[in-house]
């Protein structure tokens, strides 16, 4: 009868949970506050989707400028292997220069968002 009784609250809290969709957060706090395996893992996956989100623009350019490298030395044939090396770095520090404020943005807003949410953590 207890078993049954316990039972109940989370079954609630499992539909709540998956009938609509909430941030890892938002269930998190609803469930109680407990830190469990989904809340960690939606926080890991969001901190993943960050960091490629602002890799993102640095390493597109540096592909796209070594692609075209590439094609001009097969073109010429000048098989040099430091060829590769200055316009690339030239251009990720432009792309870095570029996007750095909104690179700086988006940090900003996820760590002020973990920061004001760590009160909430810890309950």
């Amino acid at each position: 009868m207890v078993g049954i009784l316990l039972w109940v609250p989370w079954c609630r809290v499992f539909i709540r949970y998956f009938q609509t969709s909430l941030s890892p957060l938002q269930a998190w706090v609803l469930r109680g506050g407990y830190m469990t395996i989904d809340f960690v893992t939606g926080v890991m996956a969001e901190t993943i989707r960050i960091t490629l989100l602002i890799s993102a623009p640095v390493l597109i350019v540096g592909l796209v400028v070594g692609v075209f490298v590439s094609l001009v030395q097969a073109v010429t044939q000048v098989q040099e292997m430091t060829l590769v090396f200055v316009p690339k770095i030239v251009a990720c520090l432009i792309a870095l220069v570029a996007a750095l404020p909104w690179m700086m943005n988006v940090l900003m807003s996820f760590t002020i968002n973990i920061f004001n949410n760590i009160p909430t953590y810890a309950r």
